[in-house]
């Protein structure tokens, strides 16, 4: 392309091309965040016309435009346009006011074009304004979408970004192409990231019940286990989907979690929300036709994960306390196909052992923030002072587990059920001293993630883990 074409003016859109994300959507994911009850409002919003529903969400919330997930590329070579003296237009159907803010942002946009309560700048409108704008001189024109098609026409050169590169080919026989930004990550392989089935791994919980009463062998309550491990996966993944929409501020301003789908802009809102509704459906349905004894504690479970994504996880220890929780519900509901249920020494157990694991990830977190010079977590209810005694919490709460193990044995409900109850000592033994060496890397600043997935690429606690089954079989015998 020769440099009299590229010296005409650059309208650039905002919305899938200069940011990977829709900017509308990020507006109500952190509507939906931050005041969920109006959830209720947007329909009627909607029904005025989408720039009258855009100005309502903005002047509501306003998202933070320096952590919207840019397409580098794309910046880069458009500052570079600019310094060699090109005019560089932000053209977007986002609402003016965010249009500004990211225009100052980006230092490099000479005049913003956006829509207002009365006109939403898209397709056709957006060509007129550029028109109108430009004073009907050639210009070049930077979008992604369908919609930009008339725009792409009546324009010198075109600049491709994102799913905008479909068309391709046709501008290039055109003679028309300037510039090509495509998108570099697989969709699909980043959606199935996002479901998490990782971390299917901690609803095998369900199949604790099964193994303590000794029913392995009983066919028709392994297959109920079985569906209900396939439900809880179902709707774990389902509020990981809803997390992951609703925290995109916060994550964008974690240095990992900013690679997430959703927060890198690689996976449309829309898309995770379909897709967590058709995981709740599935999970929904398979419990209440096939397991239905189990739907309340199904539900029980949904609610307050959902809760937790929306409040609990703010609130300094009630998070923690929710976790080890939610850990201990999966437990009871895989009781529930068992005629004598789960007992009391095995609930409290499940619970100082998880809340010592959920401590765990909220020390490692605090632990972190020295490395980013920060002063407090975000989306969560801590700031860096509150390390020790998390620290300290957490590491009461693995001896006060393996307290409760060494209880149930010398009680008669332990002794009752094992014909060796003496090898369930070394295997509190064995407990005590993996706890004691998570807590001890944590507290080294080895462990960086869920202590349950780091757990699962420990060949330490694989090999550990084998010792314990073992033991809880020649205590069986």
């Amino acid at each position: 392309m020769s440099r009299s074409a590229t010296s005409t003016i650059l309208y650039v859109d905002l919305d899938g091309t200069l940011v990977h994300s829709d900017t509308l959507w990020d507006s109500i994911a952190l509507l939906l965040k931050r005041k969920p009850w109006t959830l209720f409002f947007l329909p009627f919003w909607l029904l005025k016309g989408r720039a009258y529903f855009k100005a309502c969400v903005r002047r509501l919330v306003s998202p933070d435009v320096t952590l919207f997930p840019y397409r580098e590329e794309l910046v880069d070579w458009i500052k570079q346009e600019h310094t060699d003296g090109r005019r560089v237009i932000l053209a977007t159907a986002a609402h003016g006011k965010i249009a500004a803010r990211v225009a100052r942002h980006l230092g490099c946009c000479d005049a913003v074009l956006a829509s207002d309560e009365t006109v939403n700048l898209k397709g056709k409108e957006k060509l007129e304004a550029i028109r109108r704008h430009s004073g009907g001189s050639a210009f070049s024109y930077a979008g992604d979408s369908k919609c930009d098609m008339p725009i792409w026409d009546a324009a010198e050169t075109v600049v491709l970004a994102g799913s905008g590169t479909r068309f391709r080919e046709r501008f290039q026989a055109e003679g028309k192409l300037e510039k090509v930004f495509e998108n570099k990550t697989g969709k699909w392989r980043v959606l199935t990231r996002a479901v998490r089935p990782h971390q299917w791994v901690k609803n095998t919980l369900v199949f604790l019940p099964l193994l303590v009463a000794h029913e392995w062998q009983n066919v028709v309550v392994l297959r109920d286990t079985l569906v209900l491990f396939a439900a809880f996966s179902c709707m774990a993944s389902s509020v990981y989907l809803l997390n992951d929409l609703l925290d995109l501020e916060h994550d964008r301003a974690h240095r990992e979690k900013r690679f997430r789908g959703f927060a890198a802009g690689v996976l449309s809102i829309p898309l995770g929300i379909v897709v967590g509704a058709l995981f709740f459906l599935v999970g929904s349905l398979a419990t209440l036709l096939l397991i239905p004894q189990a739907a309340p504690w199904l539900l029980f479970y949904w609610m307050l994960t959902f809760t937790y994504s929306f409040y609990l996880k703010q609130q300094a220890l009630v998070d923690v306390f929710t976790l080890s929780l939610l850990y201990s519900i999966r437990a009871v509901a895989g009781a529930v196909f068992l005629t004598e249920g789960l007992s009391e020494w095995m609930i409290a157990f499940l619970i100082f052992f998880f809340l010592s694991l959920a401590l765990v990830k909220r020390f490692s977190e605090l632990r972190s923030l020295d490395k980013e010079k920060a002063e407090k977590i975000h989306g969560r209810g801590y700031i860096a002072e509150d390390i020790a005694p998390v620290g300290i919490f957490g590491v009461a709460s693995a001896f006060t587990s393996v307290l409760v193990v060494g209880l149930y044995i010398t009680n008669e409900a332990g002794k009752r059920l094992y014909g060796k109850p003496e090898f369930l000592w070394l295997l509190s033994l064995a407990m005590l001293f993996w706890l004691c060496r998570t807590w001890l890397l944590a507290w080294r600043g080895r462990i960086h993630q869920d202590p349950v997935i780091w757990a699962l690429r420990d060949k330490f606690s694989w090999g550990l883990g084998a010792v314990c089954a073992i033991l809880l079989l020649l205590a069986a015998k």
